[in-house]
């Protein structure tokens, strides 16, 4: 168990979690409410004019912002690095909080943010939808190419067919005779057709097969810290847990496995009226070996890891996994 809670500690009325250091459980992000949630990621400018409204001449994606689950976030303006700040929000307006931060204030609306930046006395308002990468012209000094897609190929380690196994944790009420299993997985992460930063992971467990899937969820990729960068859950659902945007923040380097190649952890909670309970799935590209994670710590193999998919990993990945190991 990687976190427990403490009710009304000390007759306090207050609630307490704790959280194992350098697990997905100790990520603030996950703790969050949902309109703090909805700010996790990257903001890249699409547009830009004064107080009036009236178009300015100014590069339209001058203005980079990275915000985090710890409620901090990195701005970059015109390719320079203004540095990590605090944020706060209040309803659905938000702000810079520390005494050097860059004056920048926001409104969540539907379709993005609206971002207030006063410099030198005047008023600048951007326009930001959420996602991208830091465009070519934030790196060149502000001299806009005329495109903001950036370098990053997100599906070179993404997309792939993956195998792995998930664990319930912390079950409550009905789940919780479940509290501790594991199943082997199977699935893939795959790319959107038209989109090289929006997806889909499909996967399914040793309880069902490719047409019977444990898990849907559309996802979209960003940056994160590594090249591989991240990817955010958007809409749909794992077992009986309804998954939403922000719910999952799977980067590849900030995780309890970080230390082994090429491998993610997927963090997800659900509460319903039957009860809670917290899931953990770890996985590899398909025909990859866990050679380094059974070196490691044998018990962190998946379930039929030696059974079935040593000798299965050489082959196309099947719809479903034999029942018979």
């Amino acid at each position: 168990t990687d976190s427990f809670k403490v009710e009304d500690m000390l007759g306090m009325g207050m609630d307490f979690t704790f959280a194992k250091e350098g697990t997905a459980a100790a990520d603030p992000a996950q703790y969050l409410p949902e309109t703090d949630k909805f700010m996790l990621g990257n903001w890249q400018s699409t547009g830009v004019a004064d107080i009036l409204g009236d178009p300015i001449d100014m590069d339209p994606y001058a203005l980079f912002m990275t915000f985090n689950g710890d409620h901090t976030a990195n701005v970059m303006f015109k390719g320079e690095d203004l540095g990590t700040h605090e944020w706060s929000l209040l309803g659905d307006w938000g702000s810079f909080d520390d005494d050097d931060a860059p004056d920048i204030s926001w409104d969540i609306l539907d379709d993005g943010l609206e971002v207030s930046y006063v410099i030198d006395g005047e008023y600048y308002v951007f326009d930001c939808p959420k996602g991208g990468s830091i465009p070519d012209s934030a790196m060149n000094g502000g001299q806009t190419s005329g495109e903001s897609s950036g370098d990053a190929n997100y599906a070179d380690f993404w997309e792939s067919e993956w195998y792995g196994w998930w664990i319930m944790d912390n079950a409550t009420g009905e789940y919780e005779t479940l509290d501790g299993g594991y199943w082997d997985v199977c699935g893939g992460i795959y790319m959107d057709d038209d989109s090289d930063d929006t997806g889909f992971v499909y996967l399914w467990d040793d309880t069902g097969n490719i047409d019977d899937p444990l898990c849907v969820v559309d996802v979209s990729f960003g940056e994160g810290t590594t090249d591989a960068g991240s990817m955010v859950s958007e809409d749909g659902w794992f077992w009986t847990a309804d998954v939403g945007h922000a719910d999952w923040i799977v980067d590849p380097g900030a995780s309890s496995v970080s230390g082994y190649d090429h491998m993610i952890e997927i963090y997800g909670s659900w509460e319903d009226d039957d009860g809670s309970y917290d899931y953990y799935v770890y996985l590899r590209p398909w025909g990859m070996d866990w050679e380094d994670v059974r070196a490691d710590d044998p018990s962190n193999l998946p379930y039929y890891y030696d059974s079935w998919y040593v000798d299965a990993m050489y082959g196309v990945m099947p719809d479903e996994m034999p029942q018979d190991q």
